[in-house]
């Protein structure tokens, strides 16, 4: 086989492989764009008529039809999240010896952007520590019930948070490193944690981990069915039935396409077997 037939074959596969690309995507058009320095966080609202931004210290709400800015509120650089209803979102400030190593959890009404309710953690020992990770990621439980956050860097606590009381409790750790990503189930009774080597599934009730398995990047449940999907050194997904706790599927990046990322989460489309 001759160079020129070996570029002409490479070329056609390219072709296809961009034609199949478009298919499965679509074609795409940029809407709106606005511009933010310190960009921590941006999450769509449910029922997706809002989009919260946090950035530059602030908690940005967007009109999703408009794109008008409808307020902004000052906080910490932190993650946000959403409640089921789309009625508060949640943000957190992670500890510094400047406030006498506190952490602090508020909860917005989304509405009026007033502050409902300002939790706090106590403080982890005479010196400075850092409880709460402020570039961790928090979930709001499909129930309503329970905000997870990451906890001290240097234990790895998973930590849940009481929304009604403030409450907060640990229900285990990742000894080989800070959380750095948590993710519900659909019936809000468990959650699996990403940090140091491993993903971790916590039976929420009990506080006892059910299984553990190898990975290092974002991962997420799905919203029906008992899996969760992981998204491993950014190349490859992995998907692992919790129930079986046996890995049932490997997506190369060309089948990407079956999920789209969307403000950090993926949205399924079809089902796995």
């Amino acid at each position: 086989m001759s160079k020129i037939t070996k570029i002409l074959i490479f070329l056609l596969f390219t072709l296809v492989l961009m034609s199949l690309s478009v298919q499965a995507h679509g074609t795409t058009h940029l809407i709106y764009e606005t511009k933010y320095h310190s960009g921590n966080d941006v999450r769509w609202s449910p029922d997706g008529s809002r989009l919260a931004v946090v950035a530059s210290s602030k908690l940005h709400m967007l009109d999703a039809m408009s794109w008008i800015n409808v307020y902004s509120r000052e906080v910490a650089n932190s993650q946000v999240t959403w409640n089921p209803d789309g009625t508060q979102v949640a943000t957190i400030k992670g500890a510094s010896a400047s406030d006498e190593n506190m952490s602090y959890l508020y909860i917005w009404d989304t509405e009026t952007g007033m502050l409902i309710h300002e939790y706090a953690r106590p403080k982890c020992g005479s010196e400075a520590c850092s409880y709460i990770n402020i570039t961790s990621y928090l979930a709001w439980s499909p129930d309503g019930q329970y905000i997870a956050s990451d906890g001290r860097r240097e234990s790895g606590d998973v930590v849940l948070w009481n929304v009604d009381s403030g409450f907060e409790r640990v229900i285990g750790q990742h000894p080989s490193g800070a959380v750095l990503e948590v993710a519900w189930s659909p019936d809000s009774k468990f959650l699996v944690s990403g940090g140091g080597n491993y993903y971790r599934v916590w039976d929420i009730q009990a506080s006892t981990l059910l299984f553990e398995f190898e990975g290092l990047g974002i991962v997420d449940w799905h919203p029906v069915q008992d899996i969760v999907a992981t998204l491993q050194f950014g190349y490859f997904i992995n998907i692992w039935n919790v129930s079986s706790q046996v890995q049932v599927a490997e997506l190369k990046p060309l089948v990407v396409s079956f999920l789209i990322k969307k403000s950090d989460h993926w949205n399924w489309v079809g089902s796995v077997a």
